[in-house]
């Protein structure tokens, strides 16, 4: 049986929709703001699922940066066993 292996990162995109640009120096409201769950491994994954071809998905995440984005795969019944969760929170990201 032939299936495909993605390794690569899960990404969350943030839109952020503004009535105008603002000049530099300048700040404006923001009228929307979106996260779109992407990344090269999650997109291909995306696209695997829909078309109905095996593949196993590959990365590492964090879970408090990344639990929406679990939860969407999660929704959508893309399997995720693979994914190495890490339990490290936003503050030890920073050096």
């Amino acid at each position: 049986m032939k299936f495909l292996s993605f390794f690569g990162h899960l990404n969350i995109d943030v839109k952020l929709g503004v009535l105008n640009l603002p000049m530099p120096g300048e700040a404006t409201s923001v009228k929307n703001l979106n996260n779109v769950y992407a990344g090269t491994a999650g997109n291909f994954a995306f696209v695997s699922k829909s078309l109905g071809v095996d593949y196993d998905l590959y990365a590492a995440v964090s879970r408090s940066t990344h639990s929406g984005f679990l939860d969407f795969l999660r929704q959508r019944n893309i399997d995720y066993k693979h994914i190495k969760i890490l339990m490290m929170t936003r503050d030890q990201f920073v050096t």
